[in-house]
């Protein structure tokens, strides 16, 4: 746990702050109903980003999954989702804004889009997709040319701290603000 002089990360990189997430858009339809129990089949999947400015120091980055499957050029299920985040930028240099946003924000947010993935699908009849992890810094290097930045700090918030405070503004103290591109899981403790 950091103290709070500490929070807005190293020098070099400075801190990507997840203030909020949320499932903003979902659409599944199942074309072949029970016939979707069928043995595994292809998954095309497909990732959009959109990033916007929401004011001074704070973005919303959305990730748009789209999954579908045919057989034999039938239809079986489409799935369109859409997962943003509001991010809040800390000391981090002009040239690494754009590599903040598009590599280490959506990694952040594509954990809770791949649950809620796979929850509609299994929901919908299908058998469980489980989808593998998305290397966002590969894709930005591959798509720009440029090699990801390096040394940002993500930091997220426990989710009790969400759920037990009235106002969405309200921020959790720099004491207990975690260090971690890894999302926020039911295994956080409340600190004594």
């Amino acid at each position: 746990m950091d103290s709070g002089e500490n929070v807005a990360g190293s020098a070099d990189g400075g801190s990507l702050i997840l203030v909020s997430h949320y499932l903003k858009d979902q659409s599944f339809k199942n074309a072949s109903g029970p016939s979707g129990l069928a043995p595994r089949r292809q998954v095309d999947l497909g990732c959009d980003l959109a990033t916007r400015g929401t004011d001074a120091g704070h973005f919303e980055v959305a990730l748009k999954l789209r999954a579908q499957s045919n057989d034999a050029g039938t239809p079986v299920f489409a799935l369109e989702l859409t997962y943003a985040g509001l991010f809040r930028l800390q000391n981090i240099p002009a040239a690494a804004v754009q590599s903040a946003l598009l590599v280490e924000a959506p990694s952040v947010l594509f954990g809770y889009a791949r649950e809620i993935v796979d929850g509609i699908i299994q929901k919908g009849g299908m058998p469980p997709l489980k989808l593998a992890a998305m290397d966002f810094g590969a894709l930005y290097q591959a798509d720009t040319g440029i090699a990801p930045a390096k040394n940002i700090t993500v930091v997220t918030t426990p989710c009790w701290w969400r759920k037990s405070r009235k106002s969405v503004n309200s921020s959790p103290p720099a004491s207990i603000a975690r260090r971690s591109a890894l999302r926020c899981t039911a295994n956080w403790k409340r600190p004594a």
